[in-house]
């Protein structure tokens, strides 16, 4: 706009104000180029471990004297420093820590205030990972110098194999004093693997009563860790995936210790277990992988692993099982490959007393494995192959090997089964119809002296009988023999009537087919249990050239008797503390019109009821009289004397 004159004082507010606004252009695109580098950099930071990215390299570099006596090895893609005290360099080393330190590992060294003091690297505030190995340390001291405290907020991985403990450190914290170690490790925000391996009891104790809550996977392996506090892992209730207490010398799990809904693979072997108590797996609902092999088990009670309804793999192997009692793997429907190999105590199967039962309690263990796919059985001391393996339709590998199997015509079964399962291998070979004629394992022996068996009789029964119990007005299904469309034919014999039933034959029409049916597997299913339904069945299974013979009881389930017993000890309690509270309702009314002057009625007593009084009463005085007459008596003779 020509001719237009501004006034003076504009002028001056624009030489004033004017520098001033450009200055501060210039501080927010500063502050916008800053903020897409720091984003830049936490997204190469975030996703260094899933990808690999070269890290940003730092301004300026850091430089490292590797210590006197030590080898040292930063590996530039990984950021990972390694210090080793186990053999000296020619030279002492320089390095330049480029990209920062994230894995840091020491080895074959001593942890004392001056070696940790030169021992730590610059720029250990982004470290992820820490592994000591074969290290010497005093935890205290550890702890609370700068290579762990610099590092606190970031630690991610703790590993230590192999320490000592400085002889000349401070007394270390007690179980229940962890006061110094606890504070410290509580710290550890972050801090998601911690492992322990070849350690002193003493250091084991003191980090399980001191650990951080944000832990998912634990490892206490070989740490001579004897006792747990069912408080423990406490803590780690909702963040504890995988727990590792495998070689130790722990002898019984606290009730309440396991108590952790998101963890999904124990481990704990090769201890010094000898008995699996009711409910100590109980919480455990996502657990996968239960590990108890190499203990010193006699006894499982019952509805151990009833809580474990997601278990898809267990290993009992190498324990000296005396018993094992019901209901089994009922409950774990997911269950895909069960390991008992040298499970049972040695004379399992060998002692004429102990032979039956262990038979029994095989076969109902067997038949409990709804859906499982490996199964190992080696090395238990069987001299007969349970009839309940062709009881598990999805079974595709079979381990046998180290039994003393006695070929006898009642195992003839044996060939059918092995001719129409859906085995894939056995003892670790390939499974078709043409390998059971080489003599290459022990199980292909077995079944070749069965084949060159001769038997004139072709009715044989099985050895042992099936028991069942149910619940009247409740559904039940039995099994039998297993029944394919190769064979054999099953037929059940009732109780009491002897009627005949089976799935490929007619159902009489005076008899009440609702109740009863014969499935295509050749099991037996009765809809509702009435009285007549309990009792004794024959289940026979029709090959060509063979028939086997089995018997079947079904018995009244005792747990309704506990039922009524607990529901009649329930109500005896109520009415006594009922009786209780009216009596003492109807005092306190009584007390309450005394004392504001209200008598109550006087109740008239019977007629006997006054007689009794009477009675009680003559009685009273009477024994007053004779006390008299004594106490004159004796008086009378002390004054003659």
């Amino acid at each position: 706009m020509e001719g237009f004159n501004f006034p003076i004082w504009s002028k001056w507010i624009y030489r004033i104000f004017h520098p001033i606004v450009l200055i501060l252009i210039l501080l927010v695109r500063q502050g916008q180029a800053t903020s897409i580098t720091t984003n830049v950099t936490e997204d190469i930071t975030t996703e260094g471990e899933q990808y690999t990215s070269t890290p940003l390299p730092l301004d300026p570099p850091l430089t490292y004297d590797c210590p006197h006596s030590c080898t040292c090895h930063y590996d530039l893609s990984l950021q990972q420093l390694k210090i080793s005290c186990r053999k000296p360099p020619a030279h002492r080393q320089t390095l330049s820590l480029t990209h920062g330190i994230r894995h840091l590992g020491l080895n074959h060294l001593s942890l004392t205030y001056y070696t940790l003091a030169s021992l730590t690297p610059p720029g250990i505030s982004n470290l992820t990972e820490l592994s000591l190995h074969n290290v010497a340390l005093d935890p205290i001291l550890f702890i609370t110098s700068q290579l762990f405290s610099k590092s606190k907020s970031s630690l991610r991985k703790l590993r230590m194999c192999e320490l000592e403990l400085l002889p000349n450190g401070p007394p270390l914290p007690t179980n229940q004093d962890p006061i110094v170690v606890k504070s410290h490790y509580s710290q550890l925000e972050n801090l998601e693997t911690l492992s322990l391996c070849n350690s002193p009891a003493s250091l084991s104790a003191i980090l399980i009563s001191a650990l951080p809550s944000p832990l998912k996977h634990i490892t206490f392996f070989n740490t001579s860790l004897r006792d747990l506090d069912s408080l423990s892992f406490e803590p780690l209730i909702d963040s504890l995936e995988y727990l590792n207490l495998s070689t130790n010398k722990i002898l019984s799990i606290p009730w309440g210790l396991l108590n952790l809904p998101n963890l999904q693979t124990l481990d704990l072997s090769s201890n010094h277990l000898a008995h699996l108590q009711e409910e100590i797996f109980l919480g455990l609902k996502a657990l996968r992988k239960l590990n108890v092999s190499h203990n010193r088990i006699e006894y499982v009670d019952a509805d151990v692993f009833t809580p474990l309804i997601s278990l898809r793999s267990l290993d009992m192997s190498q324990n000296t099982l005396l018993q094992i009692f019901e209901p089994y793997f009922e409950d774990n429907v997911e269950l895909r490959s069960l390991f008992m190999r040298r499970t049972w105590a040695a004379s399992s199967f060998l002692d004429p007393e102990t032979t039956l039962r262990s038979l029994t309690e095989m076969d109902k263990l067997l038949d409990s494995l709804a859906r499982v796919e490996i199964l190992d059985l080696r090395d238990n001391g069987m001299r007969t192959i349970p009839e309940s393996l062709a009881h598990l339709p999805h079974l595709r590998r079979l381990e046998l090997i180290g039994n003393d199997w006695e070929a006898s015509c009642m195992d003839k079964w044996v060939l059918e089964w092995l001719r129409t399962s859906s085995l894939l291998a056995i003892d670790n070979v390939n499974h078709t119809s043409q390998v059971m004629n080489q003599e290459q394992t022990q199980s292909e022996s077995f079944v070749l002296a069965i084949r060159q068996l001769n038997c004139t009789e072709n009715n044989i029964r099985a050895r042992t009988a099936r028991k069942y119990y149910g619940l009247q007005g409740k559904s039940k299904t039995m099994k039998c023999h297993p029944q394919r469309k190769e064979g054999p034919r099953v037929i059940w014999y009732l109780p009491r009537n002897n009627l005949i039933l089976s799935s490929t034959t007619p159902i009489p029409e005076f008899f009440n087919s609702s109740y009863h049916r014969v499935l295509g597997n050749g099991d037996l299913y009765i809809s509702n249990l009435t009285a007549e339904a309990f009792g004794l069945y024959i289940c026979i299974a029709e090959y060509p050239d063979l028939n086997i013979t089995h018997y079947v009881h079904l018995g009244m389930d005792t747990s309704i008797f506990l039922d009524v017993k607990l529901a009649s000890i329930l109500i005896g309690w109520l009415t006594s503390f009922g009786f209780l509270m009216t009596v003492l309702s109807i005092q306190l009314i009584r007390a309450i019109l005394n004392r504001y002057g209200i008598d109550c009625p006087n109740i008239t007593a019977p007629y006997k009821a006054r007689r009794i009084r009477r009675f009680f009463d003559s009685m009273e005085q009477h024994k007053n009289t004779q006390l008299e007459w004594l106490r004159d008596n004796y008086n009378m003779q002390v004054s003659i004397g």
